[in-house]
């Protein structure tokens, strides 16, 4: 039987309490290559809860290994640690491919050990790290050269792209590719066909952590507006909290009571996958308000549950946006686009489901990933 190359995620976002779009973009990746048997499949990250269990087997087919020495929020401490726990697992297992996903601190920690051991390494981009971290000057100086000694650099979008190559972060002797996000449309089946024969519960659905670039103010503002002009809207809010803005729930909870609209918006915490898919079928249409996206998971599953679909014009890429959804820039334009979307029909939208279906198949993403990394180990 031919031996499948062994490849070592590494990452900072892949922790039991955290459950963003980054960490949900990992487990699928990671579990596409596995089930499909193209690699071998590790994760490691820093957590110290995770340390104390050890490694351990997912049922989606990868193993995931902790290091927790070191402190999370001392860089130097971090990366010593990370570099450290990657170098001693690459020693046991012996890997064809480290991967840092999020590039930034796993970043550091890759390429110093990719140097100590002669391992190539494979830069995923994703959307936040890039569009946020890298916009400051003095900061892509000094991840330039960990980018250009990439065996490759992956994005989720043809957009980012265009930035690392405008800033002139690219990987030695090859370009960047960028691998489009991927779902699997079946889980959103019954969400799609139940909108379909019943009446939206909500108005809008916001789903994203809690965060300041996630823009939940913009949204809570324009709930106002459309308050004042008469229009009852119904807002559900997925907030998932974040270890930075601990209190930013509760703020937007407090903003809300005094803006009069608390009636209107209905706060929920982290929510399960199935609990989730049973907002998108009681949903009428995705908000996405974000200063910053890369290709957002939530975007994507709404669309294929049947929901219409509002979003920043920098967060919607172009072969999305189809003739049923809109874009908006000020948030005057994101206050007439949900007026316009309150007088919508109810129902599924089977343009949104297909425009998902044709461009993010699972298998198309996990074939791209492997082609990239086959090309990589060489």
């Amino acid at each position: 039987m031919k031996r499948r190359p062994k490849i070592l995620f590494y990452s900072d976002v892949f922790e039991p309490a955290y459950s963003g779009g980054l960490v949900t973009s990992l487990k699928r990746i990671a579990t596409s290559l596995s089930m499909r048997k193209m690699f071998n499949v590790h994760l490691l990250t820093y957590d110290p809860r995770l340390a104390k269990r050890g490694t351990r087997c997912c049922p989606e087919g990868y193993t995931v290994h902790g290091h927790g020495r070191g402190e999370g929020n001392i860089a130097y401490l971090y990366i010593q640690s990370a570099t450290k726990a990657i170098v001693e697992l690459h020693r046991e297992l012996k890997f064809d491919l480290f991967i840092a996903f999020f590039a930034h601190m796993p970043l550091l920690a890759v390429a110093t050990a990719s140097k100590a051991v002669g391992v190539p390494y494979v830069v995923c981009a994703r959307g936040s790290d890039v569009n946020v971290n890298m916009e400051e000057d003095l900061h892509r100086k000094v991840m330039r050269d960990y980018f250009r000694d990439a065996a490759a650099v992956v994005c989720v979008s043809e957009e980012m792209a265009r930035k690392l190559t405008k800033w002139k972060i690219m990987p030695r002797g090859t370009t960047i590719s960028s691998v489009l996000n991927a779902i699997d449309p079946e889980p959103f089946d019954v969400a799609y066909r139940q909108k379909a024969v019943k009446q939206s519960e909500y108005d809008f659905l916001f789903v994203g952590t809690a965060r300041p670039v996630k823009r939940f103010d913009v949204v809570l503002r324009a709930m106002d507006t459309l308050n004042v002009r008469g229009r009852c809207a119904r807002l559900a809010a997925v907030l998932l909290p974040h270890r930075r803005y601990r209190g930013l729930v509760d703020d937007y909870r407090k903003e809300a009571k005094e803006r009069g609209i608390d009636g209107h918006v209905a706060f929920f915490g982290p929510r399960s996958f199935a609990q989730l898919r049973r907002l998108y079928a009681s949903s009428r249409c995705i908000l996405l308000s974000s200063d910053s996206e890369g290709m957002s998971n939530i975007l994507l599953e709404g669309m294929a549950s049947g929901c219409y679909v509002i979003a920043r014009d920098r967060c919607m890429p172009q072969h999305l946006i189809g003739a049923r959804n809109r874009t908006f820039s000020t948030e005057n334009q994101l206050v007439n686009a949900m007026e316009e979307m309150l007088g919508a029909p109810d129902g599924c939208v089977e343009e949104n489901r297909k425009l998902v279906c044709l461009y993010h198949s699972l298998s198309a993403e996990a074939a791209a990933y492997r082609k990239m990394f086959y090309a990589a180990m060489r």
